[in-house]
């Protein structure tokens, strides 16, 4: 059957709608790409990279990372950023390749030394992880994470005493409001909860909670008080999870 004039022009009109949108995806691309490859320095790469990151765009920043590693292939600086986005997108293998070469060329490396810390704790090679969380702690002697990081090694090992004094020793070390902070203290009031310290324990559980808010620390908070009889404040600290719908975020930098 011949189509209707108007039917002609719906069909012209819906084709010249999707041209438009492939040229406009098109051109996104291009600019992603040209953005990158514009770069000059292992530092300009890196920055287009965390944009894109930024954006949710995985793939475009994985490809601009690897023309920065290949442009400039003794930056510690651009295989780091590259081994990390890897793993944040689960190809763990190519990560760890990209970690291990970054920490070659520069062994000063924080990020890339965490990262393969953690990539070794999940494989259960806790010594050889707590090497590289203690080289993680020596880069960046600010940042609780390496020092939180040591302590749960430390405890998954029943080295409960030793997991203790680092993660005081990571509040002692590091900025009140540091980023992380949060994590030492919830371990270290799951460490002192289960060795009878209960009130220290909801102590550390609460400057937590006062300081990040996370659903972990509102959690261990309610169990504790709940351990000790202080039923309604407990269900008080439930209640304000729920009303807040707290979720806990990823740590990305350290």
């Amino acid at each position: 059957h011949a189509l209707t004039w108007a039917g002609m022009r719906a069909v012209t009109m819906a084709a010249l709608v999707t041209a438009c949108l492939l040229v406009t995806v098109s051109e996104s691309k291009k600019k992603s790409s040209s953005g990158c490859k514009s770069s000059k320095s292992p530092s300009e790469f890196i920055k287009r990279s965390s944009q894109l990151l930024s954006k949710g765009q995985t793939q475009q920043a994985l490809s601009c990372l690897q023309a920065a590693v290949a442009k400039f292939p003794a930056s510690g600086g651009c295989w780091e950023s590259l081994g990390a986005a890897y793993i944040d997108a689960g190809y763990s293998e190519e990560g760890h390749d990209a970690l291990q070469k970054a920490l070659a060329i520069d062994p000063s490396l924080g990020l890339a030394a965490l990262k393969l810390g953690n990539i070794l704790a999940a494989q259960g090679h806790e010594d050889e992880a707590i090497e590289m969380f203690e080289r993680a702690s020596r880069a960046r002697p600010d940042s609780p994470i390496p020092f939180n990081n040591i302590g749960l090694s430390y405890m998954r090992q029943g080295r409960r005493e030793q997991a203790v004094q680092i993660f005081h020793e990571g509040l002692e070390s590091t900025a009140v409001d540091a980023f992380g902070r949060g994590m030492i203290l919830n371990n270290l009031g799951l460490v002192l909860k289960d060795t009878g310290h209960i009130d220290d324990a909801i102590r550390h559980f609460e400057e937590a909670r006062s300081l990040d808010g996370s659903l972990e620390s509102h959690a261990n908070l309610a169990n504790a008080l709940f351990d000790v009889g202080q039923y309604d404040e407990a269900e008080e600290r439930c209640r304000e999870a729920m009303e807040a719908n707290l979720r806990d975020k990823p740590l990305i930098v350290i």
